[in-house]
């Protein structure tokens, strides 16, 4: 497996976990995928959900092929990859397969290394990992620079999130970690919730947690997971919307997309905004 030294000079690999289902990770991920594609960008999305498929499902899309074919060697990634909203690239998971639910060894490191590949005509990697804290998020999160917890206000989300920190904490301290908050009243809310778990990981873990940012809890997000469409492109002046925006330009920061990825590239009207903080 390629150490991090090494990863970090090729293209950069982002994955999102969490500790509980139901927070809204996936759609983050589809919603950064399109903003950041919006950009001008060159963006490959892994579902990395291995049995249970979500990304497609969100973008109304019907692969004729799964990640499932690669992982039994019948086709490549290239192969499975299929094109998505604003010319990403999306890797789907197959749906109800149990027996991709764990990687064995040998899948993993076949994985690494055409995934890697892949990456090399892309210039970000985003893993949707599954939720929970089994051995699959494990394999995802070692494929990654990064891995970004996502929770929610719940009190049984933080729990699980901390749960989730420390696990991956003990399996590599030197892991990048970080935290967005889904569902938040405001940006306030978030804050808190990131000051608490911090403290936390700071007491128990010996190391904080980064902040990445927020998304407030929004029904147009809802409106738009029915109609299978990003929230970002079907109500791009919503709440939620300008939230994911935001946390846009911070994942562009931290995978150093560069000046050219700016506020402007994927909304006007945030560009205009005073007082965007970008890095906190």
């Amino acid at each position: 497996m390629p150490d991090r030294a090494q990863r970090r000079r090729r293209t950069p690999v982002l994955t999102f976990a969490s500790g509980k289902g139901g927070v809204g990770k996936s759609n983050i991920v589809a919603n950064l995928a399109c903003l950041l594609s919006k950009g001008g960008r060159r963006i490959l999305v892994l579902d990395g959900d291995l049995g249970l498929a979500n990304i497609d499902v969100l973008f109304g899309i019907s692969p004729r092929l799964t990640i499932g074919h690669f992982l039994e060697g019948t086709h490549s990634l290239d192969d499975v990859a299929i094109e998505g909203p604003h010319g990403l690239r999306l890797i789907p998971a197959a749906s109800g397969v149990a027996a991709l639910a764990l990687l064995d060894p040998a899948q993993e490191a076949r994985l690494a290394v055409s995934l890697h590949a892949i990456g090399e005509s892309h210039e970000l990697t985003l893993i949707d990992g599954p939720a929970g804290i089994s051995g699959s998020v494990s394999s995802l999160a070692r494929l990654a620079d990064a891995v970004a917890i996502v929770t929610s206000p719940e009190p049984t989300a933080m729990v699980d999130a901390y749960a989730l920190a420390k696990i991956l904490h003990r399996e590599d301290p030197g892991r990048r970690l970080a935290l967005v908050v889904n569902n938040t009243r405001d940006a306030a809310e978030g804050e808190r919730i990131h000051h608490q778990l911090d403290r936390i990981t700071h007491r128990f873990l010996g190391k904080g947690i980064s902040y990445w940012g927020h998304v407030v809890q929004d029904d147009a997000v809802v409106s738009a997971v029915q109609e299978q469409r990003p929230v970002v492109d079907l109500y791009p002046q919503s709440r939620a919307s300008r939230s994911l925006e935001a946390l846009a330009l911070r994942i562009a920061a931290e995978a150093r997309l560069g000046s050219a990825f700016t506020a402007a590239a994927i909304s006007p009207a945030l560009h205009a905004a005073p007082g965007l903080e970008i890095v906190h």
